[in-house]
């Protein structure tokens, strides 16, 4: 009785290795990898499936993929990624041998969804894998402008909207925000350069620059003060990109010149090994005559001006674990414009300005699960201003001396499989010296700790982090965030994210002391200013399909608390006029960008964007200088038998409500207001390359003709054409 189990067991047994045995006869296994684009990248999530089948499996961080037990015969296969071109291998024979081994490689799209970001969080990501809505401006977008001013390549972005400060330079807004809540950085890093607490993007050489990574919305927890409305980093280009020698010069209307001139050189086996030591070393020098509409007004519209650029940048990976980084930059810039009169006495205004930055970075690597970067930066800029009449007597002048220190240390670590975490401290050392403010100088600085999870679990990834700052004159502040990614499938992806911002009021809002009462005004500080704080959220969705079609649509809401504005505080009538800032109630911006990428023939990209922005103050008027609609739109073609290219890009502004800023505080909400009139812009630019090495580029700017100033602040039709050389 006791034996029939026993015997029971063992036959079930036997029977049961006979059926894998019979099985295993009939099946096999499909293995490989998968890589993506010219660099070979491997990744995790790439979907790879059996076509006429449901069996699918995604790739692991090698690129790898595996399917056992298949019926012996013939497959395909087909590995898909957003961002890259779906790949089909065809008839991949599967038998009881063995496994059957594959190589997918999938080319990128044309849309450059698998451009490596790095602005919005603190680790890189590819561009479609982000959790923070991010843009790119890539070198390709920049060529196709056909400027040297980075004004104009900022502008065709959807929902940039740029604006003419004191002085004549040029400053960005972003979501509906005032030009000092935009935070723009290069690699990284603030820079000086400010006028009108805002930095002048004029003062940012186009030649050097590699690729420009816009975030919009609050990004507080990472960069801090101003980023309120969301960063601009400008990327420059890095030495193990650059070509050997590149060489251009282009000549346009208006007096443009711009010269340009760079190359890279890799020393092999500096440190051992392959291990070798780049230098890249660039060069700029751009001129433009200025633009005067009417000779007869003593006024000019845009600024005549001379500059120049030296860059230098050493990559030297010492060992397989560590790494060191330098880059230094030169910078220095002349303008000069006609700033009204009367036709007798006429009044000259030029401004100057002298930077110098430097930084060094250095990265060790612990283990494949731990590294640390320590970094080192420094910049400083004299800004010169004068005005002085045509008969030579000087009516003011004045120098202000800006410097930036910071000294930052990150580490990161994957404590868990499926979280990347980020710890770091911050100093920063801003110091002002000026005649126009109290006491001459002005010193702050601010100590930072911030950190930084990113958690992913198979088509969700979720961040959290927030940044404590403790500044020597306004105190404390915690900035905390959370975004949050879901690919909803192989096409579709959706973002969104929520972060708390805060704008520290400036040295000029606090402290300035500028007595000008021969003309009539005097500009005073407010000591007890309080910062200005937001709540931000936006969400985002974007569909790609391969080459035919990109989408994406972003929806915002921002709600600023103690808002800085600029008033007059001296009785109506009194003279000098004094004027001063103040924390003024709220404003609450929101909108939607659009954009979308069509490409419905081979060698025919078609780009559309649309901007909605709504932005009012606390009394529910709109916010001045912000366009409620705009409008993008790009054709490119291309014809590769001549290896010409030709884009047409045209622009147009809704008309919108500009004020005289300087009105007293009790008038805030009454009149003083009218609108600028809606423009439009077209431009036309062509590229044809010779001998590989070769390619001239003509254009022109402003098709149309059409002249908008001082809110557009266009030129009229402008003719260029250039001629470059590039030797990889």
């Amino acid at each position: 009785m006791r034996r029939f189990p026993d015997r029971f067991a063992t036959a079930f047994l036997v029977l049961v290795f006979f059926a894998a045995t019979l099985s295993a006869a009939d099946t096999g296994s499909l293995t490989g990898r998968v890589f993506l684009g010219e660099e070979k990248l491997t990744i995790p999530g790439v979907t790879v499936s059996l076509v006429g089948t449901p069996m699918r499996t995604a790739t692991d961080r090698n690129g790898a993929f595996e399917f056992r037990g298949l019926a012996e015969g013939t497959y395909d296969i087909e590995a898909s990624c957003i961002g890259y071109k779906k790949e089909r291998h065809l008839g991949a024979r599967v038998s009881g041998a063995g496994p059957t081994e594959v190589t997918l490689s999938l080319t990128a799209s044309v849309f450059r969804l698998n451009e490596v970001v790095v602005t919005g969080s603190l680790q890189k990501h590819l561009l479609k894998d982000t959790p923070v809505i991010t843009e790119v401006i890539s070198q390709e977008d920049i060529a196709s402008v056909g400027s040297s001013d980075l004004a104009d390549v900022m502008r065709v972005q959807t929902g940039i909207e740029l604006g003419t400060s004191i002085g004549q330079t040029q400053s960005v807004r972003l979501h509906g925000l005032n030009k000092n809540q935009v935070l723009v950085l290069v690699d990284g890093e603030r820079i000086t350069g400010r006028v009108d607490d805002a930095v002048d993007i004029g003062q940012i050489a186009v030649n050097m620059i590699e690729k420009i990574e816009v975030v919009k919305g609050p990004l507080s927890s990472i960069y801090g003060s101003e980023a309120l409305g969301g960063v601009i980093n400008i990327i420059t280009k890095s030495p193990q990109h650059a070509p050997a020698l590149h060489a251009g010069a282009t000549y346009g209307t208006y007096g443009r010149r711009d010269f340009e001139l760079s190359a890279a050189r890799t020393f092999d086996g500096v440190f051992g090994g392959d291990r070798g030591l780049t230098l890249f070393a660039n060069a700029g020098w751009n001129t433009f005559g200025g633009v005067d509409y009417n000779t007869r007004d003593a006024f000019s519209e845009m600024p005549e001006y001379d500059r120049r650029n030296l860059n230098l940048k050493i990559s030297a990976p010492v060992t397989e674990k560590f790494s060191l980084s330098l880059k230094a930059d030169l910078y220095k810039d002349e303008s000069r414009w006609l700033a009204g009169g009367d036709g007798y006495i006429n009044y000259i205004d030029r401004g100057s300005n002298e930077k110098t930055s430097a930084t060094a970075s250095a990265n060790y690597i612990f283990s494949p699960s731990l590294d640390a970067n320590v970094s080192a930066f420094y910049s400083a800029n004299t800004h010169g201003s004068t005005e002085e009449t045509n008969f030579g007597y000087t009516v003011r002048s004045g120098d202000t001396d800006e410097e930036i220190q910071t000294y930052r240390a990150v580490v990161t670590t994957t404590p868990y499989g499926s979280s990347v975490l980020s710890l770091g401290l911050e100093s920063t050392i801003e110091a002002v010296t000026s005649n126009r403010l109290s006491d001459g100088a002005r010193r702050f600085v601010n100590n930072i700790a911030f950190a930084e999870d990113e958690w992913t679990f198979s088509a969700v990834t979720v961040v959290v982090g927030g940044r404590y700052s403790d500044n020597s004159v306004y105190g404390t502040f915690f900035a905390p965030r959370v975004s949050l990614r879901w690919r909803i499938s192989d096409n579709a992806t959706l973002r969104s994210s929520y972060g708390r911002g805060f704008r520290a009021p400036s040295s000029n809002e606090l402290f300035i002391d500028y007595d000008n009462a021969g003309v009539g005004y005097i500009v005073k500080g407010a000591p007890s200013l309080r910062p200005e704080t937001s709540d931000g959220f936006n969400a985002g969705i974007d569909y790609s399909r391969e080459d035919l079609v990109w989408f994406r649509a972003n929806v915002y809401y921002n709600d600023v608390v103690n808002l800085i504005n600029y008033f007059q505080v001296s009785a109506v009538g009194a003279r000098p006029v004094v004027y001063s800032y103040h924390n003024v109630s709220s404003a609450v911006t929101k909108g939607v960008d659009v954009d979308v990428d069509l490409r419905p023939w081979n060698k025919t990209t078609i780009s559309l964007g649309y901007n909605y922005s709504a932005a009012k103050d606390g009394n529910g008027l709109d916010l001045p200088f912000r366009s409620p609609h705009t409008l993008n739109a790009r054709l490119a073609y291309e014809i590769t038998e001549w290896d010409l290219n030709a884009t047409v890009r045209g622009r147009w502004y809704d008309r919108k409500v500009v004020v005289d800023e300087q009105i007293t505080v009790s008038e805030v909400g009454k009149g003083n207001r009218f609108y600028a009139d809606a423009y439009a812009v077209m431009d036309l630019v062509l590229t044809k390359r010779f001998f590989r090495d070769l390619t001239l580029t003509c254009g022109i700017n402003n098709l149309t003709d059409w002249i908008s100033y001082p809110y557009g602040q266009t030129k009229e039709r402008e003719f260029f054409a250039g001629l470059s050389y590039t030797l990889q």
